[in-house]
């Protein structure tokens, strides 16, 4: 199912001797800003610098956006608590009900500023999302084309703090 969304969008671009400065805004809440650093482009939104380029094309994230602290794959038809089946940064996966999961983390961080990326290999589409978290625990759902919750037998997270 795909969904199509018509948005405004508005750029302002400046030029000067270091080359092109500006920003674009999608919708009315997304402003994103650019500028020159060291012969490449720096890409911010609200102050926060989030992507690097540097001349030769390399893309980079500072490191205290964009932390992998968890990658996992896990059986989500088990029952009760289990391991993953392989993966690092999670130490156990409970099932509470059909599709919904908490994945139990490694460690414990101060808050619960997570970024979660997830999909599922059940043979139809699926669409696993982030429900909650914790400091030390993330929950997610698993659900079906019609929107019910449904068990896959693979669930593959990745999971990355937005400060470190």
């Amino acid at each position: 199912h795909i969904q199509e969304r018509n948005m405004a969008m508005t750029a302002k671009i400046t030029a000067s001797s270091d080359g092109l400065s500006g920003s674009l805004a999608v919708g009315a809440n997304e402003a994103f800003a650019f500028k020159p650093v060291g012969g490449g482009l720096e890409l911010s939104q609200d102050g926060i610098t989030f992507q690097t380029v540097d001349t030769n094309g390399k893309v980079a994230f500072p490191q205290n956006f964009d932390k992998l602290i968890g990658l996992v794959v896990f059986d989500g038809t088990l029952t009760g608590t289990n391991p993953p089946i392989s993966g690092f940064g999670v130490t156990s996966v409970t099932r509470n009900s059909t599709g919904n999961y908490a994945l139990n983390l490694s460690a414990t961080y101060s808050d619960n500023t997570h970024i979660v990326s997830a999909i599922s290999d059940a043979g139809v589409v699926q669409a696993p999302q982030w429900i909650g978290a914790t400091t030390s625990s993330i929950t997610i759902g698993n659900y079906n084309q019609a929107g019910a919750p449904t068990d896959a037998a693979r669930i593959f997270m990745t999971i990355h703090r937005v400060t470190s």
